[in-house]
């Protein structure tokens, strides 16, 4: 009923014991998850958290945050202590034979239930205090990341050879505008400021991009999924994303609560995974899924006008895995997803170079990011079209993604977990590679070459021409419409 690789346990509120199940058959627990953070590491490290916080440029109240912790672990032993107490007492009230006696322990008994019962939800507000200013810190930066900001990065290596006109090249805008690829009049028209649309073969193009991609990934052992592009906002805070001035980036879903448009496939993925004990000998666990992300920010093309190169709404296939919990397994994936990446590059005909991005580029849950740049002719300069993170157990620990004991009854409680690794990257991200495509293999004639690849997806054409017939306003005007 299920496949071996899909195979996880799965904690049920309603279950004492952990049930194994399919991936296609589960018991989602309902968000928010409880964070696991190791207080006791940036506790014993604090000035290497204040020196990461420096190096990463994210400002956290440390020490607000270990004054509220140290006050939470005082009000915890208390609230230990008097349970333990009150459990005695009770083995105690058993075996006691006077009356006398058992008066007395009943009422220390009914004294301890009343303070435990008082005590409960003032621990449980001193540690939604602190956390909620501890889940803020980000994750711990590897060696090889180098200090500082974007400038600051490392130049890993470059593929692919740059590509050289003897001609006046043109730039996608022009070329997507001669080819009938892009409409913006028409999309502002029906969505405002808010999209560009694809039309013709530039929507073939964006189909041919997801299924290349989607089948490559399959090939290599990836699971794929089909998601929702609505995810709990809880989710997107357990992956590490800071959610001060969350409505300035994210689109919420009107009369949902917690409910909002997800920005990239990562969430539905790690969420896919979340309150999840996975099998060690069945990790890595690597899963795909072609996703439309919307992201509240301003459109742009990378070169100050209104493009591909930002939007608000665009598909993209994502990558997510998740490891055993050692450096070395998690530092593996990245690499196994980096040379994915990087092979799709070359494959796709472009000239680009791979990053060590620097401590200031990095997102919070971030352990290490390696970007993929390609070069963009009418611009001459190389621009980010996919990253790759390797994450730890930083999302693991929020989202309670850790390693289940198949043959034990007993269910690990939360500080006896051993938390997985998860490990994210961009395949395609599709408007930008369209950018990169139609600038890289134009043509003299103004046609433009389709890489090999592709071509099994777009009817085996070796090239897009110009189409023959006058670029028409379908709103009434029959001149031609420039992209601005």
């Amino acid at each position: 009923m299920f496949s071996v690789a899909s195979k996880c346990l799965r904690l049920s509120p309603s279950l004492a014991t952990p049930t194994l199940c399919s991936r296609r058959n589960v018991f989602h627990w309902s968000a928010p998850w409880r964070p696991a953070l190791e207080m006791q590491k940036i506790c014993e490290n604090a000035e290497s958290v204040r020196e990461n916080l420096k190096n990463r440029n994210v400002t956290v109240d440390l020490d607000s945050v270990l004054t509220d912790y140290h006050a939470y672990c005082k009000l915890s032993s208390q609230l230990e202590s008097i349970v333990e107490r009150r459990e005695d007492v009770v083995r105690l009230l058993r075996k006691a034979s006077s009356p006398e006696e058992k008066e007395k322990l009943a009422a220390e008994s009914r004294s301890a239930r009343y303070e435990v019962a008082r005590l409960n939800p003032i621990v449980t507000e001193a540690l939604e205090k602190y956390q909620a200013e501890a889940v803020r810190i980000p994750n711990i930066t590897s060696p090889r990341t180098p200090v500082g900001n974007y400038d600051a990065h490392k130049v890993l290596s470059d593929f692919g050879e740059r590509v050289s006109f003897d001609f006046e090249h043109k730039s996608y805008r022009q070329l997507g505008t001669t080819h009938r690829m892009l409409d913006l009049p028409s999309a502002h028209l029906a969505s405002a400021n808010m999209a560009i649309y694809l039309r013709g073969n530039g929507a073939l193009l964006e189909h041919a991009l997801v299924n290349y991609a989607l089948q490559l990934l399959c090939a290599k052992g990836f699971e794929p999924a089909a998601v929702s592009d609505v995810v709990r906002e809880s989710v997107l805070k357990a992956c590490g994303f800071d959610c001060r001035g969350l409505s300035e980036t994210v689109y919420r879903v009107s009369g949902e609560d917690n409910m909002i448009l997800s920005g990239t496939g990562e969430l539905q993925l790690a969420g896919m995974c979340a309150s999840s004990g996975h099998l060690k000998e069945m990790l890595p666990q690597r899963l795909t899924a072609a996703t439309h992300c919307h992201r509240r920010e301003s459109m742009s093309t990378g070169d100050g006008g209104v493009g591909l190169y930002r939007m608000r709404q665009f598909t993209k296939v994502e990558m997510f895995a998740v490891t055993d919990n050692t450096v070395e397994a998690s530092d593996q994936m990245l690499t196994e997803f980096t040379d994915i990446q990087r092979g799709i590059l070359e494959d796709l005909g472009l000239h680009g170079r791979m990053l060590e991005m620097p401590t200031a580029e990095l997102g919070n849950p971030a352990y290490r990011k390696i970007d993929m740049e390609v070069w963009m002719p009418s611009l001459a300069e190389y621009r980010e079209v996919c990253s790759a993170s390797n994450c730890l157990d930083y999302q693991a620990r929020r989202l309670q993604i850790y390693f289940g004991y198949f043959r034990t009854a007993r269910l690990p409680a939360p500080a006896e977990r051993e938390y997985c690794h998860t490990v994210n990257a961009t395949a395609i991200a599709v408007p930008r590679i369209i950018m990169a495509l139609l600038e890289t293999h134009q043509r003299e004639d103004g046609s433009i070459s389709i890489p090999p690849c592709l071509r099994p997806y777009l009817g085996n054409q070796e090239v897009f021409a110009p189409p023959p017939w006058p670029k028409v306003d379908f709103h009434g005007n029959n001149n031609t419409r420039e992209m601005h």
